[in-house]
């Protein structure tokens, strides 16, 4: 049976001397394993085939694919671009969040698991992020919290989980702390002895933020060095803890470290004279 579907493509693994594995995340039915036959025609100095062009990783892709129960990988028909998201390969912070979203679905995501709202979450984020953003890196840390809420570990922060107070009461208050078992947050005076991930007053602001905007208007907010490391190990914890053990987000660790020696090199060169 013949079947179209959207894909962001997740891996793509060179198959004997033309073909290719796949490793897709659909719209339609979640994750998937393909065999690309013969995609991989482009030999001595010839152009590449449009198959080939069409399946790179971070590509939106519109596929017919040969399903049959029972198999790992399915054929691969018929493929084509629908977003080639070419703004992420102009900038290198760019390009390492659309590889943090990518690794995000690889890793989380079960075989054949469709979740139409996530795979539209994705698309949404690593277009915005090619496209005219201050802080692509925003973006994923956005797109992370949607994935834990949508998979039923969201946070709930808007106020204590031990005594019932609201979040302003006690924002600018260090020694917060967040249950990972139930994202509930917990301040300085209800915290006590739990085994509690730390909350930093300026780690609950962000955070309150990032949940309560839409993905278009987090990313011109501005996040301290520290504070992003911060958010980047709370994320990661969480994670790991309900969704990828082992999980790391290379792509958004690598898009981190260029800003920060982007920003070195920037100050270093107005101070010179």
């Amino acid at each position: 049976m013949n079947r179209r579907v959207q894909a962001l493509v997740l891996r793509r693994i060179p198959y004997g001397d033309t073909s290719l594995v796949l490793h897709v995340y659909s719209r339609e039915a979640g994750r998937l394993g393909l065999m690309a036959k013969g995609v991989r025609r482009h030999t001595g100095g010839r152009p590449a085939a449009p198959a080939d062009v069409a399946l790179q990783s971070g590509h939106l892709v519109e596929l017919v694919i040969v399903v049959r129960e029972g198999r790992d990988l399915q054929i691969l028909r018929e493929a084509e671009v629908l977003d080639d998201f070419r703004g992420l390969r102009g900038d290198y912070a760019r390009l390492m969040s659309g590889l943090a979203v990518i690794e995000a679905l690889e890793r989380t995501q079960l075989p054949e698991h469709a979740d139409p709202p996530l795979f539209d979450a994705a698309a949404a984020v690593l277009r915005l992020a090619a496209g005219d953003c201050p802080r692509p890196q925003n973006l994923v840390y956005w797109f992370l919290l949607f994935l834990l809420a949508h998979s039923g570990y969201g946070l709930d922060l808007a106020a204590c989980g031990g005594c019932g107070r609201p979040w302003e009461d006690f924002r600018d208050r260090a020694g917060g702390g967040l249950d990972p078992r139930d994202g509930r947050a917990h301040c300085p005076d209800c915290r006590g002895g739990r085994e509690a991930l730390a909350l930093s007053p300026a780690l609950w602001r962000v955070l309150n933020f990032l949940l309560n905007r839409p993905p278009e208007r987090v990313a011109a907010r501005e996040i301290t060095r520290g504070t992003r490391r911060e958010l980047g190990a709370l994320l990661a914890a969480l994670l790991r803890a309900h969704l990828a053990p082992g999980l790391e987000l290379r792509g958004l660790a690598m898009a981190e470290d260029l800003e920060t020696s982007n920003n070195l090199r920037e100050q270093h060169g107005r101070a010179d004279p």
